[in-house]
């Protein structure tokens, strides 16, 4: 396998779980990319309407069933232009090693068209490169068909970082960028086929998931993945979230009114969250000045 890293083409070594082992000599000059700045959802599947990890899911089961799989990649450059290129994926095994790891050879590399390009970026959001605002009111509809079919239901859950202003005012906005896209990093690698995740604005994000009984668990999963600490400016930052949640079909059919619905449940939550604050504040108010008052004696 180290033969072919000196190839003459680009070429990528990754696990299946997404992490970039190696890139040749080749690809790093293409695309001025290093291993540790991609992940394996960073190449997305021309064609393919799914979130990227479910995508790439879907792309490995055939690669494994077949010995391969050849189909149409694409990556954001670091200069914001979108490239297309023919790819061949190929499982391998190591010997004496359990995980499998993947080939990618690329070939055919070329720039899509300024109207391709803006019609993708489009419907990313900038920051995150989730899907964005555009992208849900292109996909929803189609979720909720899907969730119909299956049998199952959706929860809309309208997500909304707490005191973002806060950490942009003390950190400063670039280190509000850098949370933002390391959220939007997580939310990407932990994604499953009947999660669909956007990025509206700022800090807002909305959640689409299919369930059969209850979405609690999913609640528990998405918080725990927005409460763990964040690395900012060499200080661990820890933030919470407010969600509010609609239900598909209990709630209504229409998307645009159960988004409405989970909106006025995050802002609920969010306001009920401030009076315990104040509520805090006024208690420990009143304790100071008890303290203050009995000094005096």
């Amino acid at each position: 396998m180290k033969k072919l890293l000196t190839a003459s083409f680009q070429l990528v070594i990754a696990e299946c779980d997404g992490e970039i082992l190696e890139l040749n000599k080749k690809f790093q000059q293409t695309f001025d990319y290093q291993a540790t700045e991609l992940i394996l959802t960073d190449f997305h599947v021309i064609g393919q309407k799914l979130p990227s990890i479910c995508a790439w899911k879907q792309l490995l089961k055939q690669a494994c069933k077949e010995g391969q799989w050849i189909g149409q990649l694409g990556l954001s450059l670091k200069n914001g232009e979108f490239v297309e290129f023919q790819t061949t994926v190929i499982p391998f095994d190591i010997p004496g090693q359990s995980n499998r790891q993947i080939l990618l050879i690329v070939h055919d590399v070329s720039k899509v068209s300024e109207v391709e390009k803006w019609r993708n970026l489009a419907c990313l959001h900038d920051l995150s490169l989730l899907p964005n605002r555009r992208s849900f009111q292109l996909e929803s509809e189609s979720i909720l068909q899907r969730a119909e079919q299956l049998h199952m239901k959706v929860a809309v859950l309208y997500i909304d970082i707490d005191s973002f202003k806060c950490i942009n005012d003390t950190f400063g906005h670039r280190a509000g960028n850098e949370v933002l896209q390391e959220l939007g990093r997580r939310f990407k690698t932990s994604c499953s086929t009947n999660r669909y995740i956007f990025h509206f604005s700022g800090d807002e994000f909305v959640i689409l998931t299919l369930f059969e009984d209850t979405y609690e668990e999913e609640v528990k999963t998405i918080l725990s993945l927005c409460r763990a600490p964040f690395s900012i400016k060499d200080q661990m930052l820890v933030i919470d979230v407010s969600v509010g949640v609609s239900v598909y079909p209990e709630q209504g059919n229409d998307i645009n009114q159960l988004l409405h619905y989970a909106d006025t449940e995050m802002y609920a939550a969010k306001q009920s969250m401030r009076a315990n604050l104040d509520c805090y504040e006024s208690e420990r108010n009143l304790l100071q000045i008890e303290i203050e008052e009995a000094s005096k004696f």
